[in-house]
């Protein structure tokens, strides 16, 4: 199944970048249950579109077999906003573009470790047909390079707000936010039902050195961008949260909501 082979590719940049104790961590599900806290009148939408999520994809699942195979592709269009001081942080087109190779490379299964994969998964290892590619028409269809540069100080804040700046319509665009730090954390994106309720805080943001494996982040680091890339398509955290001692936990497969319920 796409879905789950999806899943698969996601997990192995999870585990590795939970490998390097000396990296930030994932903020995604520390913003979800900011955003059910903040907004409890967005709840019910958020529970409805969950639920949707799940019947959508039981039904696609169901219904594989009779679609039968195929070999093309799925586009998601990305466009980078790289947000700013005039530091390191303005990242060079060179590290955008290594940034949108490491990311295609996991989910097209082409990383270089694939052939390390734990012999329980290697029959349902698969190319997941998902490619990001820069965006070349802009929401005014004028072309573009899909990169975008805004000076702000928000770019040393990394949250929400980096999105006021710009936003391009999150039904036509990924949104991607470079930024130089967020708070410790690596980067974070809402999960789709989230998104779907607060579309103009659909996207990713990550820091600087998360992204791509030249410049300001290493191949070490490069895997975030597919983590959060996963986040993107409705993959949660598969250990729960997080495991670091003292550090926000999620439940797996759990809303915060039911985080809420409980306080």
């Amino acid at each position: 199944m796409k879905y789950f082979n999806a899943l698969l590719c996601w997990l192995c940049a999870a585990l590795h970048l939970q490998s390097q104790t000396s990296m930030q961590m994932c903020g995604t599900d520390e913003y979800s249950f900011e955003l059910y806290r903040s907004h409890p009148e967005l709840q019910t939408m958020m529970e409805h579109n969950r639920a949707y999520l799940k019947d959508f994809t039981a039904q696609y699942i169901a219904n594989e077999s009779s679609r039968g195979s195929t070999d093309s592709l799925y586009i998601i269009p990305v466009v980078f906003h790289i947000v700013h001081m005039y530091g390191t942080e303005n990242v060079s087109d060179a590290q955008v573009l290594s940034g949108l190779e490491v990311l295609n490379r996991n989910f097209r299964k082409q990383h270089p470790d694939t052939g390390s994969i734990p012999t329980a998964f290697k029959a349902i290892a698969a190319d997941c047909d998902i490619e990001f590619r820069l965006a070349h028409k802009d929401p005014n269809g004028n072309c573009t390079d899909g990169i975008n540069r805004i000076p702000s100080l928000l770019t040393k804040v990394g949250d929400h707000r980096v999105k006021d700046l710009i936003h391009w319509e999150p039904s036509a665009y990924l949104n991607v936010y470079v930024v130089k730090s967020i708070a410790n954390l690596a980067g974070h994106c809402l999960m789709p039902d989230q998104a779907a309720a607060k579309p103009e805080w659909d996207g990713i943001v990550i820091d600087d050195s998360y992204l791509g494996n030249i410049g300001t982040s290493s191949e070490q680091t490069s895997v975030v961008m597919a983590h959060e890339a996963g986040h993107y398509l409705n993959l949660f955290h598969i250990w729960g949260g997080n495991n670091v001692p003292g550090y926000f936990y999620q439940p797996v497969g759990q809303p915060a909501i039911v985080l809420l319920a409980m306080m």
